[in-house]
């Protein structure tokens, strides 16, 4: 087995990777109930460098296969990167993953790094979200966290 070879297995199942996360956010999306407050994530200088490092791989590399793989593994981090927070009465969906109301147990703005923190009633290693929030958006999040914690408590 050549170089080549194992590089392009990598690359295919990073991509297979990328195409299952894909459908798993579509499918978590459609439970979003109808009513949702949009807001932009902040931009993570980090992210761009990667997606700029795919795209120029895209016209760096040789073969239709790999830049096919490269490209939608592009798409895929543009669209990560461009997502937004949403907050609805179903809960608060950021980057395929939709935390429940009830689910929410404390939630805190990082000043320093200027994110949303979030503590779940998940198990341990995944009990924390952190969601970068734009600083204009910090009151108007936390007005809404409020307001659906408080509606959930009355139930």
């Amino acid at each position: 087995m050549k170089q080549s070879d194992i590089i392009l297995a990598l690359y295919t199942m990073l991509f297979a990777f990328v195409c299952y996360t894909g459908y798993k956010i579509f499918q978590v999306r459609k439970n979003i109930s109808h009513q949702q407050h949009l807001f932009s994530q902040r931009p993570r200088i980090l992210h761009y460098i990667l997606i700029g490092l795919l795209i120029s791989m895209i016209f760096l590399v040789d073969g239709l296969y790999l830049r096919l793989i490269l490209t939608g593994i592009s798409i895929y981090f543009i669209y990560n990167a461009t997502e937004r927070i949403s907050i609805s009465e179903s809960g608060i969906y950021h980057n395929g993953k939709l935390d429940s109301w009830k689910e929410v147990k404390q939630w805190s703005f990082d000043e320093k790094k200027e994110n949303l923190i979030i503590q779940t009633s998940h198990p341990k290693p995944n009990n924390i979200r952190v969601y970068p929030t734009r600083k204009e958006d910090r009151q108007n999040i936390n007005m809404l966290i409020r307001n659906y914690k408080q509606k959930k408590k009355r139930k």
